[in-house]
């Protein structure tokens, strides 16, 4: 069974969610971990998988959604 996955540079993921590069850097690597789209490595570079970066941008959006619902209540 062949799959193809799509994978994006930081600079690509960072376009795509409308951010510096670098912030996805820190997101990456900061305090907590794991903030933003999950990153892997592939041969030693850092990659997103596209699917990752759009359940995370459904994710934000749901969360936004909540947090405005809350404040109208």
């Amino acid at each position: 069974m062949s799959t193809t996955t799509t994978l994006l540079t930081p600079a690509e993921c960072a376009y795509l969610l409308g951010i510096n590069p670098r912030t996805l850097a820190n997101w990456r690597s900061g305090t907590p971990p794991h903030r933003g789209p999950l990153a892997i490595k592939v041969g030693g570079r850092v990659r997103y998988r596209l699917a990752d970066v759009e359940r995370y941008i459904e994710q934000q959006t749901r969360a936004a959604s909540r947090r405005s619902k809350t404040k109208a209540a």
